[in-house]
């Protein structure tokens, strides 16, 4: 009896309790919860947000802003101005 009930009761609790309980905790909430908070929020947040705001911002500011207005500055500025400064001085 109390062999089966403290080996069975307590070890079998503490194999129910502490390995379905917290390691299916750890597992359910660490590795789905964390994880899967990992996996959505630093794949599909950071690394969306990353990729939104990294590649389709900044690059896409790069992108606009560098090759856009300093590029398009470049190319209205330095074309538009110094060509037109030499289209008027020159012509």
């Amino acid at each position: 009896q109390s062999l089966r009930n403290d080996k069975c009761t307590e070890l079998d609790q503490s194999l129910r309790n502490d390995k379905c309980t917290e390691l299916d905790q750890s597992l359910r909430n660490d590795k789905c919860t964390e994880l899967d908070q990992s996996l959505r929020n630093d794949k599909c947040t950071e690394l969306d947000l990353s990729l939104r705001n990294d590649k389709c911002t900044e690059l896409d500011q790069s992108l606009r802003n560098d090759k856009c207005t300093e590029l398009d500055q470049s190319l209205r500025n330095d074309k538009c101005i110094e060509l037109d400064q030499s289209l008027r001085n020159d012509k």
